[in-house]
Order: C-alpha cells, then structure tokens, then sequence
C-alpha cells in the first residue's frame, strides 16, 4: 500500500544515504519483542563489524535468553554509537613525508619533511555543505552566504570565512556537548578551556590542522603515492576546472580516497587551522603554526587546473576573507 522495505547490504564500509520514507520503522530483538521507532526520532543507523551488542535497558528485563553483554562489549558499544562522530573517518596516528614529493615546488611544498602523529584523529567523510552550514544559520541568526546562483543542498558550502569556519566548529562542539574547540581570538583549547597549541589536546570540532590534512589526503597510513587524493588520474577523484563547469559540484560524487574521504582534490579549497608560514625540513611531530597573519587552505577547487589540487599544493588567505572557491570541512581529535 506504497509502504517502502528497503533492504541495505554494506560492504568494505559502503555507505547508502538517503530519506526513509515510511510511518515507523519496527526493530525486532532478540527477546522476540518488537520496538517501532518513528524515522524523526532517529538520528542515525550504524553497521558494525561487530558482533550485535544488546543494550539490556532496550530489551526485556525479564528475558534471559541471551547473556548478558560483557563490560568489554559494553565498553565497545558506547565507542561505536557515541564517540565515533557521524560522516567522519577515522585516520590512525602514523608518519609520512609531508610537501612537494615529486620535485618541481609547486605550491611553496619545499623543503619535504618528516611528520609525525602521535593521536588518531576523524577527519569529515565529505566537505560542509550548505545543508549544513545553513543550519547552524538559522540555528544561530546569521545570514547564509552567497551561493552564486549554484544551488545549495549537498553542494560544498563556499564564501565562509576562516572565522566562520571555526564558529560553525564551536556551534557543532556546543550541540553535542562537547569543549569547543577555539576561543575569541581563534586559539585551540583544551577540555578544560585552556589555550594550547597541542592538536592532540582539543576535544572538539575544528578545523585539521595543514599536517593533518595533507596525511587524510595522502591516505593516512597507507601513504598513497598519488598526486592526488586517491588517484594518479585526476578526473577519477577531483572537480577541478577541466571538468568542473565552472562551479562547484555536489560532495561525493568522485571516488573517495583509500580512507573513504572524498572530494580532498578539488571541489572547494578547505580552510584548515593553522596559519601560513614557510616550511624547513626539520621533522616534526604533531606540528601546529599558531603564529602569523594568514590562515592555510588547501586542496585546491573547481577553478584550479590539475596541478593546483594536488595533495601537496599550499595557499593562504587572511581569515577574514570569502570566496565562490573556498570552504572548509571538520576534523576532530579522537577520545
């Protein structure tokens, strides 16, 4: 009677997005009983590898059919649902040589350096998008930017400020309470609101740092030898001007990256934290440039040609300007 069953195979962590479309939605436990649930009271779906883990409050108390989760299991189950932020990749802690590794010094990439992370850190699936910062709008009484007559919805939010970015950041850390990540002036604080200049430290949203960035573009741990983020073949993974009819495009069109990151090549040039200095071949761990007048973005954009939104290509900007090419997307230290 045009109810929709719509049935979900995952593999290797693919994803399906979507509205559902129905009246409620009935889970069925493993007590036997049944649990409707309306779609507006749900936040999210999450697949795990795991084992199912049953919540005993969710299930009857009385049912003792099944044994009780470990404290283990338990433990794991509040990691998956509440501490792993939704849309965002994991990108585990590890080493790889940062800036121009092909030579020519495009970009202001010299001198190539070793970074070190010592944390894990998430970093966002896809670029914010005006759905999303048109929320924190409306949420917040700002007025929306400009979409130069594109279209907005799941395209890549553009003419935000590195201000901007970073309320938007802080109004996500407050809504699900957690330490924002910036005080007034823009510096990163800790748990307790303490300024610190220690990536690893900052619980909340933020904006990655350029070292950060460049390691999620690169493939995190599997360093990816691709000039650009998840392929050597540009068209495969980035809008950029050859292709990109001169505007921007929605997120997640392209091939992601080999950490299921899209759109790290082109689209939308990102704001990231730091702020533009020259590089020096020194290795580094957990590095952050908190001093300067510029702020960093990277990536390159749908304007670029192909070697402008390679994985190592640098630009800067004052924080307080806005461009049709320019957006930004999250990051988040993991607990």
């Amino acid at each position: 009677e045009g109810n929709v069953l719509t049935k979900i195979r995952l593999k290797n962590s693919s994803e399906m997005r979507g509205t559902i479309k129905d009246d409620f939605i009935v889970f069925k436990l493993l007590s036997g009983s049944e649990l409707s649930v309306s779609p507006g009271k749900i936040r999210s779906i999450a697949f795990l590898k795991e084992e199912p883990i049953i919540n005993a409050e969710a299930t009857n108390h009385e049912d003792t059919s099944s044994p009780a989760p470990s404290e283990t299991s338990m433990n794991q189950s509040f990691v998956d649902s509440t501490s792993h932020p939704e849309n965002m990749v994991l990108v585990e802690r590890g080493n790889f040589t940062m800036g121009d590794t092909w030579g020519d010094g495009y970009g202001s990439g010299k001198p190539t350096h070793k970074v070190t992370f010592t944390y894990d850190f998430y970093m966002g699936k896809y670029e914010i998008t005006f759905d999303d910062y048109d929320e924190f709008c409306e949420a917040t009484g700002r007025s929306k930017p400009d979409d130069k007559g594109w279209g907005r919805g799941q395209r890549p939010v553009i003419n935000v400020s590195w201000w901007d970015a970073i309320a938007y950041c802080n109004w996500l850390s407050t809504k699900e309470d957690l330490p924002v990540a910036y005080d007034d002036e823009g510096n990163f604080l800790d748990k307790d609101g303490n300024i610190t200049t220690d990536p690893s430290m900052v619980m909340g949203y933020r904006l990655a740092t350029e070292a950060e960035w460049e390691y999620a573009a690169r493939g995190g741990k599997n360093n990816d030898s691709f000039m650009y983020s998840g392929s050597e073949e540009v068209d495969e993974v980035a809008w950029y001007g050859s292709n990109s009819e001169n505007k921007t495009q929605p997120v997640g069109k392209k091939k992601p990256n080999s950490l299921g990151i899209y759109d790290m090549s082109g689209n939308v040039e990102e704001w990231c934290s730091d702020y533009y200095g020259s590089y020096t071949n020194s290795e580094k761990i957990n590095p952050f440039a908190n001093s300067g007048s510029d702020r960093v973005y990277r990536g390159g954009s749908w304007f670029n040609n192909a070697t402008g939104v390679r994985v190592a290509n640098r630009n800067y900007s004052s924080p307080t300007s806005t461009a049709y090419n320019l957006g930004f997307r999250i990051s988040r230290t993991a607990p």
